[in-house]
Parts: structure tokens; C-alpha cells; sequence
């Protein structure tokens, strides 16, 4: 993780996302990216780590889930899918 700035980070990976803001170059490469075949975030995560996208986190977050990560959701998560490498 490079340190861009005080409180962002370049990161080459994120795991358990909550929010995103996106610039349309971003969204374009994640459209030429498609189908998405996981999870948003792991999606995301391994476009960063083949350095197709570029992405950054904010330290402290600035968005707080409103529950627990695997609470009251009918949305796949990270931690019950495997990436296929």
C-alpha cells in the first residue's frame, strides 16, 4: 500500500468493500471487464491485482456498514467464494 496522501492509500487489493466512488474512466474499464463472475469486490480486487484497475482507500473509512458483514443478506460474500486463478 502506497501512501498517496494523509488519510489515502493506493492499494493493489481490497477485500470486504463497502462504498465506492468511481470516475467514468474507472467504470469504463469495469464495463470492458464484463461479465462479472464473483462478487463485485472480489471482481474489483483481482482487476487490481492484474493492474487493470486503480484504486484507493480512505483512512479512517468514511462510510460504516450498518451491520455485520454476513448479517440479514441474501448477497454473496467474499468469504463464500473462491476465485478460480
Amino acid at each position: 500500500v502506497r501512501d498517496v496522501t494523509k488519510g489515502l492509500k493506493e492499494a493493489r487489493y481490497l477485500w470486504t468493500t463497502v462504498a465506492y466512488v468511481l470516475w467514468p474512466r474507472g467504470a469504463r474499464k469495469l464495463l470492458a471487464s464484463l461479465p462479472v463472475d464473483c462478487p463485485v469486490d472480489n471482481f474489483m480486487a483481482w482487476l487490481m491485482s492484474e493492474k487493470k484497475l486503480c484504486a484507493f482507500a480512505v483512512v479512517p473509512e468514511l462510510v460504516d456498514q450498518e451491520g455485520e458483514w454476513d448479517f440479514k443478506s441474501d448477497v454473496p460474500h467474499s468469504d463464500d467464494f473462491v476465485l478460480d486463478l
